[in-house]
């Protein structure tokens, strides 16, 4: 059995390539920088080289060893492969005259085609030029409309302006009738002049003027019209927008009234006398936090914030339903909080005021009266004073007493 080949091919050896080696040119310290940076290049080590030394190039390329770039059959090789690189070039310029040929034939193609198309368009044209008025051009003329444009690709009543009065279509005037031959165009008004006798043309214009007079009249008084419809409407909104502030705004009191009562103004802006337990008085206080609900985290009842205390329950009741329909904590109005389902509880024999709230998902919000000594023994309650926190700046602090 033969042996086996190895799969990767070895480089042939000198002896079969028939290469004397000591008649190669070697390398010498007699060799310039610029010669042994080429000579580098020529091994494939041609990276980092322009800030070597020479002896650093020497010693990259080693003296003694075979001389690449003076070997005849390496002359042999960079000559064709240069062979190569020209014939490429010249490969590619043919491809490039080629390409820019064929585009100029598909252009050529391409005008002719347009020139066709449009000769067929003016010898149609040609034919509609049948309304013939000798006072206003020369030539018959046909409507605007079908007639081609310069460069056949639309209509020429798109572009086409008055030779008469300079009217374009971009300001609303369009020409009806046109001479291809002479380019020329006129508008609908200026024809009905020109096509009459000269004689005739002045009256003509008279009427005109007068007929645009009167359309500019009917159009100021349109005008003036519409400007009092609208300020009659703006009145309107505004009386409309009055009125709806103003049933607002009784609305609104109403529904203090209903949920507050009579409230003076002590109730509004608390008192000093009032802002710390008299100890036989009645105390106001509010509370906000999560219920035990297995959802939200629950840290136990939440802190009782006293708020005022009063020596009546009437005045103590006016203070809480205050401040739990005007100054609570979610900064809600009045009839926001009376669309809640607000709890609304009587306690004990004096009938002091509880009043709960609590929305979906949401805190539960409590302002209550309990007398004074129930809320300095409660060990949840916070004994601070709390001003007004948006009528009484110089008590926005917390007093700790």
């Amino acid at each position: 059995m033969p042996p086996k080949k190895d799969k990767e091919s070895k480089a042939p050896a000198l002896a079969e390539i028939a290469v004397d080696a000591k008649t190669l040119p070697r390398v010498d310290g007699k060799m310039t920088m610029k010669e042994l940076r080429e000579e580098l290049a020529a091994r494939g080590q041609e990276k980092g080289l322009a800030s070597c030394s020479k002896e650093d190039l020497l010693s990259r390329v080693q003296c003694g060893t075979v001389r690449l770039t003076q070997v005849r059959e390496y002359k042999v090789v960079q000559a064709v492969l240069q062979l190569i690189a020209r014939e490429r070039c010249e490969l590619l310029r043919q491809q490039l005259d080629e390409e820019e040929r064929a585009r100029e034939e598909r252009a050529a193609t391409l005008e002719r085609q347009q020139k066709e198309k449009l000769r067929q368009q003016l010898e149609r044209a040609h034919a509609l030029h049948t309304n013939k008025a000798p006072h206003a051009h020369s030539c018959p003329l046909g409507p605007t409309e079908l007639m081609p444009s310069a460069s056949g690709s639309s209509s020429r009543v798109e572009s086409a302006q008055c030779d008469i009065c300079d009217a374009h279509p971009f300001a609303g005037a369009r020409c009806v009738w046109s001479c291809i031959k002479c380019d020329f165009d006129i508008c609908a008004r200026c024809f009905e002049v020109e096509s009459l006798p000269p004689e005739k043309r002045e009256a003509k214009r008279q009427q005109q003027r007068e007929l645009e007079r009167q359309r500019q009249q009917v159009e100021e008084q349109r005008r003036l019209k519409t400007e009092e419809l609208a300020k009659q409407e703006r009145k309107r909104w505004r009386e409309e927008e009055e009125q709806e502030m103003k049933e607002a705004s009784a609305k609104r009191a109403r529904q203090m009234d209903a949920a507050t009562g009579k409230v003076e103004e002590k109730h509004k802006k608390v008192p000093d006398e009032n802002r710390k337990p008299s100890g036989s008085g009645f105390s106001v206080y509010q509370s906000s936090g999560y219920p035990p609900d297995g959802w939200h985290s629950y840290e136990g009842p939440p802190t009782k914030e006293f708020d005022s205390s009063w020596q009546t329950v009437a005045d103590a009741t006016k203070r809480a339903k205050y401040l739990f329909y005007v100054k609570n904590l979610w900064g809600l109005g009045v009839d926001e909080m009376l669309e809640l389902n607000v709890e609304e509880k009587r306690v004990g024999p004096q009938q002091l005021i509880h009043l709960r709230v609590c929305p979906d998902d949401s805190e539960v919000f409590t302002v209550a009266v309990v007398p004074d000594s129930a809320l300095q023994h409660d060990d949840e309650a916070d004994f601070s004073v709390y001003g007004d926190r948006e009528d009484d700046v110089s008590h926005g602090g917390i007093v700790h007493f």
